[in-house]
């Protein structure tokens, strides 16, 4: 009678994610956050930005990205206080949160930033209307919301490498 090997079951290791909870990760939230109120509140003080969808785009996607980076910011202070990654069962939510949010948010803040810029340069350069329009309020605005996406990128790229470096095997 020959007898069967059986192989024992890989332990789980820590999931990548979890390791992103740091202080540097948080500051890089709160840097994120500080800009996206910064072009949400230079858009809406701009006179007239209502009447050009491409500043009410920039304006929208600041809000969503403070939206966005509030509770992952409150997610990484539980984390750093209790020790403790929360979403550890629930691997799915913590690659959205670490990854694909975070792609998708600095992505529709380029894009708003782009068409801001384009309505700044087009109404400031081609109509030369800066007489009758806020154009100092236009660049700004479009200042901040690619700042806002910058800030975005040092995240990402840490993500990206802690994931790719848990994925290895």
């Amino acid at each position: 009678m020959e007898m069967e090997v059986v192989e024992a079951m890989p332990q789980p290791q820590a999931l990548p994610w979890a390791r992103t909870a740091t202080a540097g990760s948080l500051g890089l939230r709160i840097g994120q956050l500080m800009c996206a109120l910064a072009a949400l509140a230079t858009t809406a003080t701009t006179g007239a930005f209502s009447s050009h969808p491409a500043l009410c785009f920039l304006a929208a996607t600041s809000t969503l990205q403070c939206v966005w980076t509030v509770p992952l910011a409150l997610l990484n202070v539980y984390t750093l206080l209790s020790g403790q990654w929360p979403l550890e069962n629930h691997h799915w939510i913590a690659g959205i949160a670490a990854i694909t949010g975070d792609r998708v948010a600095a992505a529709l803040s380029f894009f708003a930033a782009s068409a801001a810029s384009g309505v700044a340069t087009m109404v400031g350069g081609d109509l030369k209307l800066c007489a009758a329009l806020p154009c100092a309020g236009f660049r700004a605005a479009a200042g901040m919301g690619f700042a806002s996406c910058i800030a975005m990128l040092p995240t990402l790229l840490f993500n990206w490498l802690i994931n790719n470096a848990g994925n290895q095997h």
